[in-house]
Formats: C-alpha cells, sequence, structure tokens
C-alpha cells in the first residue's frame, strides 16, 4: 500500500498537510471530550474549555519558540522568519513544555480541579 502523501489538499497558495488536518482534529475532538466529561461530573466546562485553548495556544507558541532557539544559526540570520509560521517550523518539545504549564497555571489560578482532569 502507498502512502498518501504528506500534502492533503491546497488551496490557491495555501497548502493542507495530514499531520495539520490530524492535529486540529485531535484538539477538538479532546476538547469536546473534556467538556462532555466535565458536564458530567458538574465542573465548570466552559472553564475548562478555555483553559484548554489557551494551552493548545500556549503550546504553538511553544513549539515555536522552541524551534527558534534551537535554530538560531538560521533565525539569527534571518529574523524576520521568526515570524513566518506558514512556511513551517515547529518543535514538539517547546509545545509539550509550554502547554501543560500555561494550562496548569490557569486551572490553579481559577481553582479548577486540575488533578480529577487526569
Amino acid at each position: 500500500m502507498s502512502s498518501p502523501g504528506a500534502i492533503a489538499f491546497q488551496l490557491g497558495p495555501l497548502v493542507i498537510r495530514w499531520y495539520g488536518i490530524l492535529m486540529a482534529t485531535s484538539i477538538v475532538v479532546g476538547l469536546w471530550l473534556a467538556h462532555r466529561q466535565a458536564r458530567r461530573e458538574g465542573l465548570p466546562a466552559d472553564d475548562i474549555i478555555t483553559t484548554g485553548q489557551w494551552a493548545v495556544l500556549a503550546g504553538l507558541v511553544g513549539a515555536r519558540l522552541y524551534e527558534v532557539a534551537f535554530n538560531w544559526d538560521y533565525y539569527g540570520q534571518y529574523p524576520a522568519k521568526i515570524f513566518a509560521v506558514w512556511e513551517g517550523g515547529l518543535a514538539i518539545h517547546g509545545g509539550l513544555i509550554l502547554g501543560p504549564l500555561v494550562g496548569a497555571w490557569l486551572a490553579w489560578k481559577w481553582g479548577l480541579p486540575i488533578l480529577r482532569g487526569l
């Protein structure tokens, strides 16, 4: 069986890749499941979704910062490329560090039961 390739489809200059579709789908499904479970347990579901959304955003920022930090030889020469996220360049390590940290901090700040969510 052959691989479908990295690109799912293209809309003019916008290239949609399979990993982006899978990441977006997993984020939406994860937030939906968290919301559903929170409602079942009588937890503040909207606050949990808001926390999750901020954690996802922080994860993306962290992934970009990590990418830039560990490829500074390139980005130091081309600083405008730091903001050219459409050209790619995310490092999962940064997302796995900053996303959960921001999510846990917001949960603590807003009094959400973080350990029940694990």
